[in-house]
């Protein structure tokens, strides 16, 4: 089965067609919590219960290729991507066909016979190798000194390793003089350590959970911004009182424009004012752009703008399972359950704490509270999607009774609307 991948939107224009297939874009940041870059990691549909896509019967060069256009969408060009490479794949041609732009992972187990080491030679004259999951044992075995000699960063596995391990891993890879990036980082305070011993570069998902600091309070942009959201949620459409809350925002009034002209929303008319571009967007799309531009006003560094893209494309995807299946939850609801389920991180508040400030409904506050089990389930399912949980992915998939051909499907279009909505909403703010 070849599913479209498109954005959902009846005026579609795109005539790509993929190979169903699933790409989990993972973030990695500097000291600063800038993004630097992004891993990709890809599964095939149809093998999405197979344990390891690294398996060369499992990852081919076309789901590579296809999967870095898919991936690529929405990103700024200037960002690395990372992408791991079985013995297999850098035998072949695959790795020369990749932009200059991506990073070619060495998995652990490759080994440093000849042939490898050939090639290895030939692909960092012209990009960038980088060596997956380090933990110092590869580095006893004859030959390996040579794989850290041709590699520009050295990925360390933290979380399976104590500090003083850690210390000591770091302290044999000094003399290769390597930027060292610190892998599998999940909390803050794992950050702040693998900063202060020497790594520049950080993978992990840390930058998804909230900080909470006791005493810490909103601040009044953000109190005035879930007041703008609380009038969203209550008020029955009105395309008046929508284009008079965007009029009376310059920012928000230009970057509504910027979307509605964008290639992705599909609109051929001429836009005449901002209630003309209300109407035409319709009542569903309006509000979701809103809720996401307020979102992304809440917060604005790199670290906020990846916890909305990822919480935006979770609530569109809930939102596309529930119009396919049987649901607990009708779209709208799903749709707002997967987007505010970043709000905590977002906010670096209690989630507890948020839902009393807000007006939803019951079983959407339990979903994000994990209180209501079905719907936690979907949220689980998005999650696992974006970690690259293939075995996750597949389980819960299998026991909601989702078609993962079907699934993948929903999930390109998922990250194409994504992309084109973010790139052309959020790129065009304050931020510019």
């Amino acid at each position: 089965m070849v599913i479209q991948a498109d954005t959902g939107s009846s005026s579609d224009t795109g005539e790509e067609i993929y190979e169903p297939a699933f790409v989990a874009r993972q973030p990695v940041f500097d000291k600063n919590l800038r993004i630097w870059g992004y891993e990709l990691l890809f599964r095939n549909s149809r093998d999405v219960n197979r344990a390891e896509i690294a398996d060369s019967g499992v990852a081919t060069a076309s789901v590579i290729i296809d999967g870095i256009a898919q991936a690529r969408e929405g990103l700024p060009h200037d960002k690395a991507l990372l992408i791991n490479f079985p013995r297999a794949l850098l035998l072949d041609d695959t790795p020369l066909l990749l932009p200059e732009s991506c990073i070619i992972e060495i998995l652990e187990d490759v080994r440093p016979d000849p042939e490898v080491l050939e090639k290895l030679e030939a692909i960092g004259e012209d990009r960038m190798l980088a060596v997956d999951d380090f933990t110092g044992r590869t580095a006893y075995e004859p030959g390996y000194d040579r794989i850290l000699e041709l590699s520009d960063i050295i990925k360390v596995d933290v979380l399976s390793m104590a500090e003083e391990r850690v210390r000591e891993v770091i302290g044999g890879l000094a003399p290769f003089g390597k930027s060292l990036l610190a892998e599998k980082v999940e909390t803050r305070e794992v950050f702040r350590q693998t900063s202060r011993l020497g790594f520049s570069l950080f993978q992990g998902f840390f930058f998804s959970r909230p900080e909470i600091v006791k005493g810490r309070k909103l601040s009044s942009n953000q109190i005035s911004r879930l007041r703008l959201m609380q009038e969203l949620e209550q008020q029955e459409f009105d395309p008046k009182a929508l284009a008079a809350v965007v009029e009376s925002d310059v920012s928000l009034s230009y970057r509504l424009l910027r979307y509605i002209n964008s290639p992705g929303i599909g609109l051929l008319a001429q836009v005449r004012s901002i209630r003309h571009a209300v109407s035409l967007l319709g009542e569903r799309r309006i509000r979701q752009w809103l809720r996401i531009l307020i979102m992304a006003d809440l917060n604005s560094t790199d670290r906020g703008i990846e916890l909305l893209r990822m919480s935006s494309m979770r609530g569109y995807m809930l939102q596309l399972l529930a119009e396919s299946y049987p649901s607990p939850m009708d779209p709208h609801s799903m749709f707002l359950t997967g987007l505010f389920s970043g709000l905590d991180a977002i906010l670096d508040q209690p989630m507890g704490r948020i839902m009393h400030d807000l007006p939803l409904d019951d079983l959407i506050k339990k979903a994000l509270m994990g209180e209501a089990d079905e719907p936690a389930r979907y949220l689980q399912l998005a999650k696992a999607l974006e970690k690259g949980d293939w075995q996750g992915l597949y389980r819960l998939s299998t026991d909601l009774g989702f078609q993962t051909d079907i699934l993948a499907g929903l999930h390109m279009r998922t990250m194409r609307w994504g992309d084109a909505l973010l790139s052309a909403s959020l790129s065009s703010g304050e931020k510019e």
